[in-house]
């Protein structure tokens, strides 16, 4: 471990833990910052996923919006997703 890891982490009293590599660390990065959790056990990974699912819909409920406001252009996106 790096030793500036000790010395950022002792004013928040945190500590190091190690996640699942599958894809979905961000979220149970958040989901372990939020809960204080060290262990990943199948609890933590359904709260984490529950987690991203809120996430995912507040994304979807606020997507309506940017297209209206014209910060989100539905059409460009779908050409940068899927260029002929």
């Amino acid at each position: 471990m790096p030793h500036q890891l000790p010395s950022f982490f002792n004013p928040f009293w945190g500590s190091l833990t190690k996640g699942p590599a599958n894809g979905q660390c961000a979220y149970a990065a958040l989901y372990a910052t939020m809960t204080s959790t060290t262990e990943f056990t199948a609890d933590v990974v359904k709260g984490a996923n529950s987690m991203k699912r809120s996430i995912y819909t507040l994304m979807l409920a606020n997507l309506a919006n940017d297209v209206e406001c014209k910060v989100v252009d539905p059409c460009r996106e779908l050409r940068r997703l899927y260029p002929t």
